[in-house]
Protein backbone atom coordinates (compact mmCIF):
# COMPACT_ATOMS: atom_id res chain seq x y z
CA UNK A 1 0.00 0.00 0.00
CA UNK A 2 1.48 3.29 -0.59
CA UNK A 3 1.14 6.61 1.10
CA UNK A 4 1.02 10.18 -0.08
CA UNK A 5 0.56 13.64 1.16
CA UNK A 6 -2.54 15.52 0.44
CA UNK A 7 -0.52 17.91 -1.68
CA UNK A 8 0.95 15.27 -4.07
CA UNK A 9 -2.50 13.50 -4.36
CA UNK A 10 -4.02 16.93 -5.50
CA UNK A 11 -1.31 17.04 -8.29
CA UNK A 12 -1.18 13.03 -8.93
CA UNK A 13 -5.08 12.34 -8.37
CA UNK A 14 -5.68 11.07 -12.29
CA UNK A 15 -2.72 9.18 -11.78
CA UNK A 16 -4.39 7.77 -7.96
CA UNK A 17 -7.68 7.35 -9.92
CA UNK A 18 -5.80 4.74 -12.65
CA UNK A 19 -4.05 2.74 -9.83
CA UNK A 20 -7.25 2.13 -7.64
CA UNK A 21 -9.04 1.07 -10.49
CA UNK A 22 -5.97 -1.79 -10.94
CA UNK A 23 -6.67 -2.86 -7.56
CA UNK A 24 -3.94 -0.66 -5.80
CA UNK A 25 -4.70 0.77 -2.40
CA UNK A 26 -3.24 4.13 -1.27
CA UNK A 27 -3.12 6.06 1.87
CA UNK A 28 -3.51 9.86 1.79
CA UNK A 29 -2.12 11.33 4.99
CA UNK A 30 -1.72 15.59 6.31
CA UNK A 31 0.44 16.22 8.32
CA UNK A 32 2.19 12.86 8.40
CA UNK A 33 -1.65 11.52 9.61
CA UNK A 34 -3.78 8.87 7.78
CA UNK A 35 -6.59 10.80 6.53
CA UNK A 36 -7.96 9.03 3.89
CA UNK A 37 -7.47 5.49 1.73
CA UNK A 38 -8.48 5.38 -1.94
CA UNK A 39 -8.74 1.90 -3.67
CA UNK A 40 -11.14 0.04 -6.08
CA UNK A 41 -14.68 -1.11 -4.97
CA UNK A 42 -15.29 -4.24 -3.89
CA UNK A 43 -17.02 -6.15 -6.57
CA UNK A 44 -19.92 -8.57 -5.61
CA UNK A 45 -20.03 -11.66 -7.97
CA UNK A 46 -22.49 -14.20 -7.97
CA UNK A 47 -22.01 -17.99 -8.09
CA UNK A 48 -23.09 -19.51 -10.91
CA UNK A 49 -25.55 -21.42 -9.26
CA UNK A 50 -26.98 -18.12 -7.81
CA UNK A 51 -27.12 -16.40 -11.24
CA UNK A 52 -28.56 -18.96 -12.93
CA UNK A 53 -31.51 -19.41 -10.01
CA UNK A 54 -31.67 -15.63 -10.19
CA UNK A 55 -32.88 -15.82 -14.71
CA UNK A 56 -34.60 -18.75 -13.81
CA UNK A 57 -37.10 -16.52 -11.06
CA UNK A 58 -36.86 -13.46 -13.95
CA UNK A 59 -37.93 -15.71 -16.82
CA UNK A 60 -40.93 -17.11 -14.86
CA UNK A 61 -41.97 -13.93 -14.35
CA UNK A 62 -42.14 -13.05 -18.27
CA UNK A 63 -45.73 -13.76 -20.13
CA UNK A 64 -45.17 -16.59 -22.55
CA UNK A 65 -46.11 -15.40 -26.25
CA UNK A 66 -46.81 -17.90 -28.80
CA UNK A 67 -45.25 -17.34 -32.64
CA UNK A 68 -48.75 -16.00 -33.70
CA UNK A 69 -48.30 -13.12 -31.05
CA UNK A 70 -44.63 -12.72 -32.28
CA UNK A 71 -45.20 -12.22 -36.27
CA UNK A 72 -47.87 -9.83 -34.98
CA UNK A 73 -45.43 -7.50 -33.61
CA UNK A 74 -42.95 -7.81 -36.26
CA UNK A 75 -45.69 -6.78 -38.40
CA UNK A 76 -46.93 -3.96 -36.30
CA UNK A 77 -43.33 -2.38 -36.16
CA UNK A 78 -43.18 -2.38 -39.95
CA UNK A 79 -45.87 -0.11 -40.29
Amino acid sequence: MRRMGTFEAKTHFTEMLRAAEAGETITITKRGEDVAILGPIPRQRLDRREAVERLAQIRGRLARADISEIREWINEGRR
